[in-house]
């Protein structure tokens, strides 16, 4: 599920538990039980006999122990630089790197030339470890000058992982040339060779070293070592298949260890294979208590990865355990817990994550990216507001947050971060071209003009400079609408509609004027009538809201009337919209129109809200008032959510419900005491190119109170065409039927049918 930037999440997923960089038992000291026994029986000894104890135990391999020692005599009185000296090799041996070199820093910085050679040594593999190679080359360099011949292999190493390929060359030939049946050093190259994706070379030394083996009974075993070893630097380089190829042939009972189970498993699932991960997990472990934690750890991953949050939660309580500081485990249960709507809760194991290692900050804000690509836009949000606690100095971050929210609809949420990104030092170039954007997107091009003409005075050649000026010069300008409406239905309405409309920006206010003109034919069995209207308007829009107003000449029949319309749009965030619209105009019915015209005065408040991509909720009260004296009262509400939606193809369903009732009922046009409808359905969209296709299918029912309840299904398909980025044609047919319980007709009969086309043009 979660992302990690390669340098930072495999190096956590592994632990140290995969990999020959450092021997077994190289882990960190903390293991207050181990020091309160090694407190306590070597505390009475003398300086010397506790030295000597302190080494006895560290050449033992009671590593953890022997660091007790030797740092208890460091705080005694009278400990000598020999002590200390061995105090810094044995707490490198122990995987203090980070504590060996601050030690050094502070007592031998600039006194090189005065340290032992083997002290050297361990101060190049401190910095080897932390992946510092170009100072772990020098020191290795001057261990050898001090006499410390082992660190001429190493040196190698650290030479090739460093980019000094010339002189890790050399060493290894220099190496080879005193012993050309070196294994280590053909070993050694073929492992640096990985890194450096040198898979030629790497081949070759890996099969001069194994021609090299001796030919006894510990063979197989050295090979598998050997194998395993390469296995587990190709998993750390991201080159899971040959790691694969590697560790397959030993997964056979009793063939392989628990160390290279573990990572034939880690690579499965790194590669993405994460039911064959799991199924190989149960063949080989069937009893998980003496299993790797990061072994478990990729299981649990796997588990993750599929969605199986109970299953991964139950493997990573195993992991943390045994090890309560995991951070790896930490993560992936924080992510569970996110993913399963437990936010509260996630976001307290990302924070306990982020404590103990403050480089997490990248797969925490790849974890809110995937969240919100995934159509999860509170978990995203929550989880970048975390990191903007967390390290609240970091821009990359707040540019993150604001690019998503952008990308996923959200202009007006993002403009506010790109603002706060837009006054850090180093956040000025991406916030205000940030802002640029966003504005534009918003409709709010007086704030897109502020920002972009701050960007130009302080960034003026900058490329985004010039990707905001592009931005704000493709500003929406107008566009125009041509359609046709062909409609009738079972009461023997008719009626044929042509319009066209449009709307025209008026400079960088946000101000456009409005125009329409309509016809429209209404006919029932008896007679027909032909209705003109044309209208005029204008319309704004600023950061959060939005308004239009037109007013609306009818004339058909010999008469005419004025109408007019006004409605505003308030965002109270991107997907969180209320509307509110007051509308005069005559009732499209040809006895209304004749013996009136009738006019109704609408008065509608809407709220729409959407979660994510795949829930839309909307509700709605409307008011009426008509000119004959009679009211209509009504709401509605509607609800869709997304099924599915892979690659070109979506299935959403939809619910809908809604009553209304007027006050009589007008002989002129239809008006029940009550009516009720409700009714379910699904849509199909298919994306083609330059395209779409979209079927939708209704099952509705509802009653005119108190006739009884009608059925009535109905089908709609919609073909839409682009012929460019800003011509698009829609044609759609739809039919519905229904039964006739009135008159006790349960089969179904015709209830309407309806043919529209739309041609949209944008400016």
């Amino acid at each position: 599920m979660y992302r990690q930037a390669m340098s930072v999440g495999i190096a956590l997923l592994i632990g140290a538990g995969c990999l020959n960089i450092a021997v077994a038992a190289a882990l960190p000291v903390s293991a207050t039980t181990v020091e309160s026994i090694a407190y306590e029986s070597i505390a009475n000894l003398g300086n010397d006999e506790l030295h000597s104890k302190g080494i006895g135990l560290a050449r033992s391999g009671k590593v953890a122990e022997a660091v007790v020692a030797l740092r208890m005599l460091t705080e005694r009185a009278g400990a000598t630089e020999k002590a200390w000296h061995d105090y810094l090799t044995v707490l490198q041996w122990a995987g203090s790197n980070r504590t060996v070199l601050d030690l050094y820093q502070q007592r031998y910085a600039g006194q090189e030339n005065l340290l032992p050679g083997y002290l050297l040594r361990s101060i190049a593999g401190a910095y080897y470890q932390l992946e510092q190679f170009e100072l772990a080359q020098q020191y290795y360099a001057m261990a050898v000058a001090k006499g410390e011949g082992a660190a001429r292999l190493p040196q190698a190493e650290a030479a090739m992982r460093a980019g000094d390929i010339e002189v890790a060359n050399s060493l290894y030939e220099a190496l080879l040339l005193e012993n050309p049946r070196n294994i280590a050093a053909y070993l050694s190259r073929s492992e640096m060779s990985i890194y450096r994706k040198n898979f030629a070379q790497a081949d070759l030394d890996y099969i001069k070293a194994l021609a090299l083996l001796p030919d006894d009974e510990d063979q197989a075993m050295r090979k598998r070592q050997i194998d395993a070893n390469r296995a587990g630097i190709y998993i750390r380089t991201n080159e899971l298949a040959p790691a694969i190829k590697l560790l397959r042939p030993y997964m056979k009972p009793g063939a392989a260890t628990r160390t290279m189970e573990c990572d034939y498993v880690l690579a499965l699932r790194l590669r993405g294979d994460y039911r064959q991960a799991i199924a190989e997990a149960q063949r080989l472990w069937p009893d998980l208590r003496d299993v790797p934690a990061y072994g478990l750890q990729a299981v649990a991953d796997a588990y993750l990865r599929l969605g199986e949050y109970d299953q991964a939660e139950r493997i990573y309580s195993l992991v943390l355990e045994r090890e309560p500081s995991r951070t790896a485990a930490l993560l992936g249960r924080a992510y569970g817990f996110v993913a399963r709507g437990k936010l509260d809760d996630g976001l307290a194991l990302y924070k306990d994550a982020w404590h103990q290692d403050k480089r997490i900050g990248s797969i925490v804000a790849a974890d809110a990216a995937y969240f919100f690509d995934a159509g999860r836009f509170t978990a995203g949000k929550a989880l970048y507001d975390l990191l903007l606690v967390l390290e609240p100095s970091k821009p990359i971050y707040y540019r993150e947050l604001a690019n998503s929210l952008l990308r996923h609809g959200m202009p007006r949420e993002a403009y506010g971060v790109y603002r706060r990104l837009a006054v850090m030092p180093e956040g000025a170039l991406y916030g205000l071209s940030g802002q640029v954007k966003a504005a534009v997107a918003a409709g709010d091009y007086r704030a897109a003009e502020t920002a972009l003409a701050d960007l130009q005075i302080r960034f003026p050649r900058h490329t985004l400079t010039a990707e905001a000026g592009q931005a704000y010069g493709k500003r929406y300008a107008g566009s125009a609408t041509f359609g046709l409406r062909a409609f009738d239905d079972y009461k023997g309405n008719h009626i044929v509609a042509w319009d066209h409309s449009g709307d025209l920006a008026l400079g960088r206010d946000s101000w456009a004027v409005l125009w329409g003109d309509e016809v429209n034919r209404v006919a029932d069995d008896l007679e027909h009538i032909r209705v003109n209207a044309k209208r005029v308007g204008f319309a704004a829009r600023e950061h959060w809201w939005a308004s239009r107003f037109w007013v609306s000449d009818y004339r058909g029949a010999g008469q005419s009337e004025v109408g007019g319309h006004w409605d505003a749009d308030l965002y109270l965030r991107d997907f969180t919209k209320l509307n509110f619209a007051i509308a005069k105009q005559p009732l499209k019915d040809v006895q209304a129109w004749q013996n009136g015209p009738v006019m109704a005065l609408s008065r509608t408040a809407t709220l729409n809200h959407r979660v994510g991509h795949g829930d839309y909720y909307e509700v709605s009260y409307t008011w009426d008032g008509y000119s004959d004296g009679n009211r209509f009262y009504g709401w509605s509400a509607n609800y869709s959510h997304n099924i599915f939606e892979r690659g070109k193809k979506s299935l959403d369903w939809f619910a809908f419900a809604s009553r209304g009732r007027y006050r009589y009922e007008s002989p002129d046009y239809e008006s029940p005491a009550a009516r009720i409808s409700y009714g379910v359905g699904t849509v199909q969209r298919w994306q083609i190119p330059n395209g779409y296709w979209e079927w939708t299918n209704g099952l509705g029912w509802g009653y005119d109170k108190p006739e009884p309840t009608d059925f009535s299904p109905y089908t709609r398909l919609e073909h839409g065409y682009s012929f460019s980025p800003s011509h698009k044609l829609v044609a759609g047919i739809e039919y519905g039927g229904r039964t006739n319980r009135l008159n006790n007709r349960h089969g179904m009969l015709y209830g309407y049918r309806q043919f529209d086309v739309r041609y949209d043009i944008a400016w």
